[in-house]
């Protein structure tokens, strides 16, 4: 499956991909879905459906990607 590139980075500098896990730190370490949701790229939370915009000025330092929905769907439990 090819995933579009978000055009940010986590902090530890690895490229955020649309169906990449994330945790952010200020929302207790719970993990998101990085979607996209034209014309802009959203964090879903796995847990309440909660959305998050992701912005190419955002300060990404809070994420981190864990893993990928593709490679890995058992991140989603």
């Amino acid at each position: 499956m090819l995933e579009q590139y978000t055009g940010l980075h986590d902090e530890n500098g690895q490229e955020i991909y649309e169906g990449d896990v994330v945790k952010h730190y200020a929302y207790k370490r719970q993990k998101w879905i990085v979607e996209y949701i034209a014309p802009k790229f959203e964090a879903r939370n796995t847990k309440d459906g909660t959305v998050i915009a992701l912005w190419h000025n955002q300060r990404l330092s809070d994420f981190e990607i864990v893993g990928n929905i593709h490679e890995n769907p058992k991140l989603l439990t």
